[in-house]
C-alpha cells in the first residue's frame, strides 16, 4: 500500500469525531432564527441560512429554496512546487464529509473561512495561517456554489496557488495531518474520491497556471 493511503487509513481509524443530526431548534452554540427570519448565530459570524424566491427560465418557471451566506470571504491555499509535480496537502476532518471516512478527505494544507481566520469561535488560527500573508502568491476570485451559497462581493472565496522554489518546497516540514503528495498519487486520490471540492478545484488551476 502507499505510503500515502496508509497514512490516510491511520488518520482515520484514530478519528473521535462523532456527528449527529438534530433539529435546527437545538443546535445550540447562539445559532437561531433571528428577527430578520434568517438562520444564524447571534454575532453574525460564520454563515447563515436565507429564503429565496426566484422567477426564472428553467425547468420550472419558478421556485423557492434556503440558501447559505457566508460572512466575508472563505479561503483555500494549495502549495506546490516548481514543476507542479509535488503537492503539500492536509487530512482535513470536516462534520459534513462522510462518516464511514471519519469525516476526512483529502484537502489543502490552508482551507479557512474568514470567521476561523479571526479565530471568532475562540480558538487558535488555522493551521498554516502563514501562507495567507505570503507575497508570492497567486490569488484568484473563486465564487461558491450558487445552487447553495449566495455569492456577493464581499464574500467571494479566494483562492490561492504558493509555488515554492524546489529546495524551499524540500525543506517544508509537514505536520501530523499533513502529506507531500506526488502528481500522480494525487491523481490516484482524485480518481478514488479521496479529495474535498477545493483540492480538486485548486490542483487544476495550479497544473493550468504551470502549463
Amino acid at each position: 500500500m502507499s505510503e500515502w493511503k496508509e497514512k490516510l487509513g491511520a488518520r482515520r481509524t484514530a478519528s473521535e469525531m462523532r456527528v449527529t443530526t438534530v433539529p435546527l431548534v437545538e443546535v445550540g452554540g447562539g445559532w437561531g432564527m433571528q428577527e430578520d427570519g434568517s438562520f444564524r448565530r447571534s454575532d453574525n459570524k460564520f454563515f447563515h441560512m436565507s429564503g429565496l424566491s426566484i422567477q426564472a427560465k428553467r425547468e420550472v418557471p419558478a421556485w423557492g429554496q434556503p440558501a447559505l451566506t457566508e460572512m466575508g470571504s472563505g479561503v483555500y491555499v494549495l502549495v506546490t512546487d516548481e514543476a507542479c509535480s509535488r503537492f503539500l496537502v492536509s487530512m482535513r476532518q470536516e462534520p459534513g464529509n462522510p462518516s464511514k471516512k471519519g469525516h476526512i478527505l483529502l484537502g489543502p494544507p490552508l482551507q479557512s473561512s474568514k470567521s476561523n481566520y479571526e479565530a471568532a469561535h475562540g480558538g487558535k488560527k488555522p493551521p498554516r495561517s502563514e501562507f495567507y500573508e505570503d507575497g508570492r502568491m497567486v490569488w484568484l476570485d473563486a465564487p461558491k456554489d450558487g445552487g447553495r451559497f449566495v455569492t456577493t462581493e464581499t464574500n467571494c472565496n479566494r483562492l490561492g496557488i504558493l509555488t515554492l522554489p524546489r529546495e524551499e518546497f524540500d525543506a517544508l516540514v509537514p505536520t501530523g495531518d499533513e502529506l507531500v503528495m506526488t502528481r500522480d498519487e494525487l491523481k490516484e486520490a482524485l480518481l478514488t474520491g479521496e479529495c474535498n471540492a477545493y483540492l480538486r478545484e485548486s490542483v487544476g488551476v495550479a497544473i493550468l497556471l504551470a502549463s
